[in-house]
């Protein structure tokens, strides 16, 4: 019996959905079933989660979905400190037995935390067609994003990797840190496993994170990566010899010719 057949049957339907998220090639599968369910190669759990329901209107930023999870499921934990970072996305399938549809797809926004709950917001994939596109500013400093296209830099030889020797909050001090000078690592990333956090104080072999990672403890490894503070200084010294690419406009007048005042930008 096939999916539509099952779905109308009064007796042999036994509807079951499957909740895939996933964050570049980093998954976390759940089913809303009993018993573990393998679809498409990956493993859905048995976990505690529910949906609300999906509703399709002519407005897109309205067809969200929220889905509620137990407050220590494994995806929701990673952001019980810090906000949703780079794209989330979910899918959402619904079957009998082994035949399985999508029946929803969008990308997770948020995740709030209740006393014994934590419910994920998500949005339908046709809510970025009513963002605006990203539009550079004419700066002093640099506006390309390090490690871009337009950057040029190679993430990869920016990678340092180490262990941590100490961990409180968002203070975190290693060995490897201490191997570069004060300000390094400063607007760079500090990734663990699925977990990544922007640096924002770099000073001998400590850091301070932009957020708290969740479980975070001593011993772990991680990957420290160089920071830029976007600046034409910083661009053409040793650390990333890069004057060719800076996508700044420096020349720009810090007094207005017309008028006398000073020009913010």
């Amino acid at each position: 019996m096939g999916y539509k057949e099952s779905e109308q049957s009064l007796s042999e339907g036994q509807p079951v959905e499957l909740y895939c998220f996933s964050k570049g090639d980093v998954y976390w599968t759940y089913t809303n079933t009993s018993v573990a369910v393998i679809f498409q190669t990956r493993t859905y759990v048995p976990a505690l989660i529910h949906r609300g329901d999906i509703v399709l209107s002519s407005n897109s930023l309205k067809n969200s979905l929220e889905v509620e999870v137990d407050r220590l499921n494994p995806f929701a934990v990673n952001y019980i400190f810090a906000p949703v970072d780079g794209i989330v996305a979910l899918t959402v399938y619904r079957g009998h037995v082994d035949d399985y549809v999508m029946c929803w797809r969008g990308v997770v926004s948020a995740v709030k935390f209740k006393s014994e709950t934590a419910t994920i917001i998500a949005n339908s994939k046709m809510s970025s067609l009513k963002r605006f596109g990203l539009m550079r500013r004419y700066l002093r400093n640099c506006s390309y994003p390090l490690y871009s296209t337009r950057c040029t830099m190679s993430k990869v030889d920016y990678k340092v990797p180490g262990t941590i020797l100490t961990v409180s909050g968002m203070d975190v001090t290693a060995t490897a840190f201490g191997t570069k000078s004060s300000g390094w690592f400063t607007g760079g990333s500090f990734e663990v496993g699925n977990n990544s956090q922007m640096i924002v104080y770099h000073a001998g072999t400590a850091i301070k994170l932009a957020h708290r990672i969740y479980d975070l403890k001593v011993g772990d490894s991680f990957l420290a990566y160089a920071g830029c503070d976007h600046s034409f200084t910083v661009c053409k010294s040793n650390k990333f010899n890069n004057k060719l690419n800076y996508g700044g406009q420096r020349f720009i007048p810090i007094k207005n010719p017309f008028t006398g005042g000073s020009i913010e930008i």
